[in-house]
């Protein structure tokens, strides 16, 4: 207690805080306090004020991922809402294997089983199984790892069939230069091995006359008779009963410890989990056996067909048929985990080494040559192992086993063509085997490159689906509709010499593009696959197909205008590895490229492009690094109708940097018409996104030229008027844009819609069909985002019926878009 005059003051102590009261004494009722100090926030408001902070880091965090360069290089679309539902892409990048483990080379060792019996070799295998091993060297560029993870889904691994060496004696000089671990060179840059493989004598491969029906080969005794097999008793490898496999010397490897293994099915993913930790950039050799079942789909594909065992057989038309097997790999995008363990990841390349076991008649074939067989006495094995192939994904490598019997094509001394196929059609491949020269020759013209191949191995897939297909190095993988034609009675369903024709186009493009395909430029991953695309029409062109290539190139770009609303990012630079899982997504890329890559031509003209692409690829293969626009500008462009101060380069990169596309809209005054853009899409607010440069081709009801070029420009920063458009005295003149070659939509006014409306009720003939379809095309895809009144639209659509329309493709235009409409009411359900 202080006196401090007549005032008395007390202070009351505690360990919460300190008061202060006036009064006489701290016996009366009325005491007035006073804070001198201490900690005065009750639960509620610091639990009130920690709320706060933790909100406030909250969206600190979205800030700062939203503004580092990261976010933007992973997700480079991503939204704040896309953030706030990033469910699935956590989900995949969990999923992903971690980059820092890279493989070296890569030991694969196949064993399958179909119909037979039980055997000393098979006696682990149910029927249509299969086993392996893997040998896989791998290097850390990390150090304090203790997990190895490796891909796999619906494949058998025992944890006692897991084993994890260190090499005491390998070093980088076994391999390559180790690439960076931080820079982007482990995403693209090849990995070369440069072990000593053992040297073959070149094959002597029979001429056979293409014109002739093709002579019958056996695998096992015509074509590797002339063969001089080298030494195969190599210090590096050894062999078993049944297999090859790298030989590990004890003073060579030491054995690792594993404490566990685990199968994350979620994640397609299967760890080793090491009781030490792996040293950086020290190798290590990793094997498992695994086990595995052939399936009707994806990965390790299986099916049985009836066939005769002599193809001299097919002449007589006498003849008895047995049941035969036959096996393959169909691993793209990603499936090659359902085959085998591997790091199945388009950022992986590495070498294999394939070993396969078969049946005595039975053959083998795979992407890279045979290098050696040898015969295993017991049980009749035969196994085959083919030379190391170049560093590739693992869902590159082709394999297939089957009861076929090559069929050797001796073209001239540059090529040759080996048909697996079934006994009792081989004489029907004649047709391919005389179209495929040609489709080669005038890719190597257009191009000015030589096919790189000197055999091609075109594996003829029984009972499968028509859409199956994959294109090796050097192999082809598809259905036997493909290439079959001619058939007469049976079950047997051929299509058409016109659609065999388009896929050994598309095949044989897809062949000559893969040895110049480099993932060092990114930016162009679109352009390697767009060009098979547009050289399949080139080529059909070439062979006077223009009506086919017509329909394609028609369906090209409908069918990737239409599938643009159904994705985010459309940007083609944008695309890249990642991307290719999504099937739908990645074949919409190449339709829109080889579309964008039309208009190109068809603005600049064909040959200059022609040049451009010739320049490109000339640089992939002396430097392994080419700029695509870059090759425009030392290119001579001469054309009348550019107009001056636009920059090609600048033209080209717009288009192939913008998302969607531009839609050009039509107003008519007085005769003329008036031209602007605008960028639109069902998400969009209304707001311009992106503008381009667009060229423009135009006809109307007096002219009616519908194979005129692109003659006007509507430029990214103004309008554009064409005078004298249509007669303006006349209710029914009509003005068209685009003559189909054009990326966009055009949306006319009213009375030019009325007008085009009424020249298809009485005679729709006057347009062509590529341009009934586009009109149909747009209209119904305009009046789907709102930028047109549905009763347009329909309008439209009653010459459907009304004038007969007998072409499919305005029809299938119109059938598109009614199932897209219903597909939303079949998904909804019904609440009653």
């Amino acid at each position: 207690m202080n006196n401090n005059g007549d005032t008395k003051i007390y202070r009351i102590n505690s360990t919460r805080t300190n008061f202060i009261y006036t009064s006489d004494s701290p016996e009366e009722e009325n005491i007035v306090y006073n804070r001198s100090g201490g900690c005065f926030i009750s639960i509620c408001r610091g639990i009130s004020i920690f709320m706060g902070l933790l909100v406030f880091l909250f969206f600190l965090s979205f800030t700062i991922f939203f503004s580092t360069k990261y976010a933007y290089e992973t997700k480079p679309n991503l939204t704040l809402g896309d953030f706030l539902n990033h469910r699935n892409f956590l989900i995949e990048k969990y999923a992903k294997i971690p980059k820092y483990i890279i493989p070296k080379q890569f030991h694969l060792v196949l064993h399958p089983r179909f119909d037979e019996e039980r055997s000393n070799t098979t006696k682990d295998l149910a029927r249509f199984t299969y086993m392996g091993f893997i040998y896989v060297t791998v290097v850390s560029k990390k150090s304090n790892n203790k997990r190895i993870e490796i891909n796999v889904k619906n494949l058998k691994i025992s944890s006692q069939d897991v084993s994890v060496y260190r090499s005491l004696t390998w070093t980088h000089l076994d391999f390559d230069d180790d690439p960076d671990f931080n820079s982007h060179e482990i995403l693209y840059k090849y990995i070369v091995v440069q072990r000593n493989k053992r040297d073959l004598n070149s094959v002597n491969i029979t001429k056979t006359d293409p014109n002739n029906a093709g002579e019958d080969l056996d695998s096992e005794e015509s074509i590797n008779n002339n063969e001089t097999t080298s030494d195969t008793s190599s210090s590096s490898h050894t062999r078993n009963k049944t297999y090859f496999y790298p030989k590990f010397e004890k003073e060579n490897f030491v054995p690792i410890k594993i404490v566990d293994v685990e199968m994350d099915e979620a994640n397609d993913k299967f760890i080793i989990y090491l009781a030490t930790d792996m040293a950086k950039d020290v190798y290590y050799v990793v094997k498992a056996k695994f086990y595995g079942n052939m399936t009707h789909d994806k990965g390790f594909y299986y099916t049985y067909y009836d066939d005769i065992n002599d193809p001299a057989e097919a002449f007589d038309g006498n003849y008895t048929t047995s049941t035969k097997y036959f096996a393959t790999t169909f691993l793209e995008p990603n499936n090659a985990r359902r085959l085998f363990p591997c790091f199945d990841d388009h950022i992986f390349r590495t070498p294999f080494d394939i070993t396969v076991s078969r049946r005595e008649d039975m053959t083998t074939e795979s992407s890279p040559d045979l290098e050696d067989k040898e015969v295993i006495i017991y049980d009749k094995l035969f196994i085959d192992e083919y030379n190391a192939t170049t560093s590739m994904k693992a869902s590159e490598i082709g394999l297939t086993i089957s009861n076929m019997n090559p069929i050797l094509y001796h073209i001239h001394n540059n090529l040759s063509i080996i048909f697996y196929t079934r006994n009792l059609y081989f004489k029907n491949t004649k047709f391919a085997s005389i179209q495929i020269p040609k489709i080669v020759t005038i890719i190597e013209e257009y191009i000015d490159l030589k096919f790189s191949h000197s055999i091609i191995k075109y594996i003829a897939v029984p009972n499968s689906d028509i859409h199956l297909s994959e294109v090796k190095s050097g192999m082809i993988i598809s259905s036997e509709m493909h290439i079959i034609t001619n058939i007469l009675g049976g079950n047997f369903t051929t299509y058409s010499h016109n659609y065999c024709l388009e896929q050994l186009c598309l095949h044989i493009s897809k062949l000559y593009l893969q040895d110049y395909v480099n993932y060092k430029t990114r930016e162009h991953l679109w352009l390697h696959d767009a060009l098979s695309f547009y050289l399949q029409t080139t080529v059909l062109k070439n062979l006077n197909k223009t009506t086919q290539a017509e329909h394609l190139v028609l369906e090209d770009r409908l069918n990737a205008m239409r599938e643009e609303l159904n994705y985010k990012s459309t940007a083609l630079q944008y695309f890249n590895q990642q991307h290719i899982d999504d099937k739908n997504y990645y074949d919409f890329i190449k339709r829109k490229g080889a579309s964008v890559l039309r208009m190109i031509a068809s603005t600049i003209s064909e040959s200059v492009l022609q040049n451009a692409i010739q320049k490109y690829f000339v640089k992939m293969r002396d430097q392994e690094y080419a700029d695509f626009i870059e090759c425009f500008n030392v290119t001579k462009i001469d054309c009348m109708h550019i107009p001056r101060g636009l920059n090609i380069s600048e033209f080209i990169h717009r288009w192939i940097s913008s998302e969607k596309y531009p839609i050009v809209n039509v107003q008519r005054i007085n005769g003329s018409i008036i031209l602007h853009q605008s960028s639109h899409t069902e998400d969009d607010d209304g707001s311009q996104k992106s503008l381009w440069n667009i060229p423009i081709s135009f006809t109307n009801s007096t002219v009616k030229n519908y194979s005129s070029g692109f003659e006007y420009w509507l430029m990214e920063d103004n309008f554009t008027v064409i005078h004298n458009a249509y007669d303006k005295n006349d209710p029914s003149a009509w003005c068209l844009i685009n003559n189909g070659f054009g990326y966009y939509r055009v949306n006319y006014d009213y009375d030019n819609w009325k007008a085009i409306v009424r020249q298809l009720r009485y005679d729709h003939n006057v347009f062509p069909y590529t341009t009934r379809a586009i009109l149909i095309d747009d209209v119904l895809n305009l009046a789907r985002m709102n930028l047109l009144n549905y009763t347009i639209a329909f309008d439209l659509l009653t010459y459907l019926v009304a004038k007969d329309e007998l072409t499919l493709h305005p029809w299938l235009r119109y059938l598109l878009y009614v199932f897209y409409a219903i597909l939303p009411l079949k998904l909804t359900p019904l609440n009653f």
